[in-house]
């Protein structure tokens, strides 16, 4: 049990020890991020006036109201949930795990300055933004940087870095020297980002995930965010045949970037009456064992390619039509952890049967296309 955890957690919480691995030559946003992500990330607004002095996203929604709603609808606001607290139990200190899910010193189990009302925030708006009692953000459109530093926050400084992929890549991409399957990285966003034509244009993470600063940060598990990210093509080669295409264009890295999700190509035949004939799929996937010990297969596409499915029948007049579609499942490997995880204690097993139950319900269909024979 201990080894199954320990498995899980170094490969799946994003670690931040893991990933802000000094590189060779110093670069400024490199250094920038680095320091930022110094775990345990200190919070400490003592000096601040209310409401921004409460550290928590309420008071910082007060002023800024559509990034907190933003937030709130984000899977960064669900960091710590169910999947999370199965694993490190109620009195567990979270390890590497919360250098992502959950990284102020303030939310840190064990810490002088462990607040437990924050620990369930997530990442929040003080993760990125606040640093020992000072706020630091992308350059204001507004107001000038001058004028941020004279207002509530105590202090306001810039960076670039918040503009910067690499500032994603804190806990969405793993040093060079960290856990591989099959001689790849767990997690490799931010390389795949580089090689993509997004990353060639310098069309940053924040342009897709961010768009207009927009605090939303949508990914597979949102309906829309996936289906703008595919285009697919419902094709008749015969009488008794078809194919459905689906290619990978809107996005920065390869679809999908993780081991998590699934996405399944299915191509079904129908009788007049609507029941299938014959039908076929695919699995776009990096396909890993429950425990982390070895890859399968990797179908997964890269920003342009293509995953074609072809299906045919004998009975002309049997088909009356073909029907294609993508099923994306965004949590398919935490299905399969915690069908086969065992927990320790009696809340943590109640917080399993949560996160299985969430997950279940995760998963929905887009480009369903027809096409009558």
């Amino acid at each position: 049990m201990v080894a199954t955890r320990r498995i899980l957690v170094i490969a799946l919480s994003a670690c931040a020890a893991l990933m802000l691995a000094a590189p060779l030559a110093a670069d400024p946003i490199d250094d920038f991020v680095r320091r930022h992500f110094d775990h345990p990330v200190a919070g400490d607004v003592s000096g601040w006036i209310e409401p921004a002095g409460r550290l928590t996203p309420d008071g910082c929604g007060v002023c800024h109201v559509q990034q907190r709603a933003d937030w709130a609808g984000s899977r960064h606001a669900r960091a710590v949930g169910p999947g999370l607290l199965a694993q490190i139990g109620p009195e567990g200190d979270g390890g590497a795990c919360t250098r992502c899910h959950a990284p102020l010193a303030e939310q840190q189990r064990g810490t002088p300055h462990y607040r437990p009302e924050l620990e369930q925030h997530g990442l929040y708006c003080a993760g990125c933004h606040v640093r020992n009692g000072t706020m630091w953000g992308p350059r204001p459109r507004r107001a000038t940087a001058q004028q941020a530093a004279q207002s509530t926050h105590n202090g306001f400084r810039v960076s670039v870095a918040f503009s910067d992929s690499r500032f994603c890549g804190a806990c969405h991409q793993f040093a060079e020297d960290g856990f591989r399957l099959n001689g790849k990285l767990l997690e490799d966003t931010v390389n795949e980002w580089r090689a993509s034509p997004a990353g060639k244009a310098g069309k940053p993470c924040q342009s897709c995930h961010m768009p207009d600063r927009r605090h939303l940060w949508r990914g597979i598990h949102d309906p829309e965010m996936t289906a703008g990210a595919l285009q697919t093509a419902l094709e008749r080669t015969g009488p008794r045949s078809a194919l459905y295409r689906v290619t990978a264009t809107n996005v920065g890295h390869r679809l999908p970037t993780y081991v998590t999700p699934r996405l399944t190509v299915r191509l079904v035949a129908l009788d007049p009456s609507g029941q299938p004939v014959t039908s076929t799929t695919y699995a776009i996937q990096r396909r890993v064992d429950v425990w982390l010990q070895q890859e399968l297969y990797d179908t997964r596409l890269k920003p342009g390619e293509t995953a074609t499915v072809s299906l045919t029948w004998r009975d002309a007049d049997a088909v009356t039509a073909v029907v294609g579609s993508v099923l994306v499942e965004p949590d398919e490997y935490y299905e399969r952890f915690f069908s086969a995880y065992t927990a320790e204690s009696r809340a943590q097993r109640t917080q399993a049967a949560a996160a299985l139950a969430e997950y279940r319900k995760s998963a929905y269909t887009v480009h369903r296309r027809w096409l009558k024979y």
